[in-house]
């Protein structure tokens, strides 16, 4: 019998201080800091002060105000204590953008005065200065607004307060509900937190990753989709990107197990080749859905074309409740955000929409923020539908059109 491994094929705990050195910004108080880490925050703290003389800051308090996502983090952190500036960076993307298109604000130059604040901290790796298109996505500008707001609080003494209260009821140990052994939700990478929706349940370390046969495996495979409810797409981690966000609180245990059943994504690869195939030969493919190499395609019930189940699924409640579509139609022009031909994936009357499935790639996420720029720009109604919006698509759509 081989030996069980951890159930993450990777360690999702922050055990260095590589990757410990982030969590100086959002602890203003310095809770359980060693003398490297209290370093890390001065020379933050000296960045920060320096930062806020620069240009770009200058513009950025003009388009967004001088406390912009103050109240918003605060509000986050006596549930998320030192991981809610990560968590508020996920939240923040579609209304930064939107600010600075309804101002007419170009990311180009936004990025262009990135790049120049950054250059002093940048040139320490390289020796010419990257190009304006480097830094020309959005992701910057909220990633600066939320330091800018970290900085601030780092200040405020009921800031101090939260995060010390939160360290005291969270940063204890406690038992992992599937191994059963102490773990602490402290030590996580917050990017990890963020990625599987602030999951606490689960150590993520847990000895029951097997590495069962084909044949076996087959099984295990459709067992596993079976305890997600859905079909997860090629590209998955249990660790990074919308799954864990996809599954039912209720759900969640179960599905870990069945993924540390099945041996993890990377053993599914290594016996199928890709995912698609190992859907294609564990039968958990729907009938009518075809596996080509850049993925799936299946017919909704209108005979519309879909490159996903999701979009299958989308498509098919607008179809049930009588909701006249247009499949994939074309934004209006734009000089600089659409000389070409932006499309989005359903138009319904003057309301365009739009599932962003890949949320969190980084080129697809400079062409979503493009989409939302547009959209703003031109004065157009847009819905946004993230993987984490299908676990309730009935109340989003409903909402949006009923």
């Amino acid at each position: 019998m081989s030996t069980l491994l951890p159930l993450l094929e990777w360690d999702p705990r922050t055990d260095n201080d590589d990757f410990k050195s982030g969590t100086h910004r959002i602890n203003p108080v310095g809770v359980a800091f060693s003398p490297l880490l209290e370093q890390f925050r001065s020379e933050w703290k000296q960045e920060q002060e320096n930062l806020r003389r620069s240009t770009m800051v200058e513009r950025l308090t003009a388009i967004y105000g001088g406390d912009f996502l103050d109240q918003e983090l605060q509000s986050l952190i006596p549930r998320h204590g030192i991981f809610s500036d990560e968590l508020l960076e996920k939240t923040q993307l579609v209304r930064v953008t939107k600010i600075a298109a309804d101002q007419g604000q170009s990311i180009e130059e936004l990025g262009a005065l990135y790049r120049d604040a950054h250059w002093p901290k940048l040139r320490q790796n390289r020796n010419t200065p990257p190009a304006d298109e480097v830094f020309a996505s959005f992701k910057f500008v909220v990633m600066t607004l939320v330091e800018l707001a970290v900085y601030r609080l780092s200040f405020d003494s009921n800031a101090h307060q939260a995060i010390q209260l939160w360290y005291e009821s969270v940063g204890r140990n406690q038992r992992c509900q599937i191994c059963n052994e102490y773990f602490n939700p402290v030590e996580f990478n917050p990017i990890f937190y963020v990625r599987t929706d602030c999951e606490t349940q689960c150590c993520f370390r847990c000895p029951i990753r097997a590495s069962p046969n084909k044949e076996d495996c087959a099984q295990l495979v459709r067992e596993f989709v079976d305890h997600c409810g859905f079909l997860p797409v090629t590209g998955f981690s249990l660790g990074f990107g919308p799954l864990v966000s996809r599954v039912a609180l209720d759900r969640r245990l179960s599905v870990y197990a069945a993924y540390g059943a099945m041996g993890g994504i990377n053993h599914v690869r290594m016996l199928f080749g890709n995912w698609f195939n190992a859907l294609a030969s564990s039968g958990s493919l729907p009938d009518g859905v075809l596996v080509t190499k850049r993925g799936i395609k299946c017919l909704a019930k209108d005979g519309h074309i879909c490159l996903s189940m999701d979009e299958q699924r989308i498509d098919d409640w607008l179809y049930d409740h009588n909701f006249e579509h247009e499949k994939e139609p074309c934004y209006p022009k734009h000089d600089t955000l659409n000389p070409g031909s932006l499309r989005a994936d359903w138009r319904v009357g003057d309301l365009y929409i739009e599932f962003f499935g890949m949320q969190g790639d980084s080129n697809y996420d400079i062409k979503t923020e493009r989409k939302i720029a547009l959209t703003t720009a031109l004065n157009i109604s847009l819905l946004a539908i993230y993987p984490g919006d299908m676990r309730h698509l009935d109340q989003v759509l409903a909402t949006a059109l009923l």
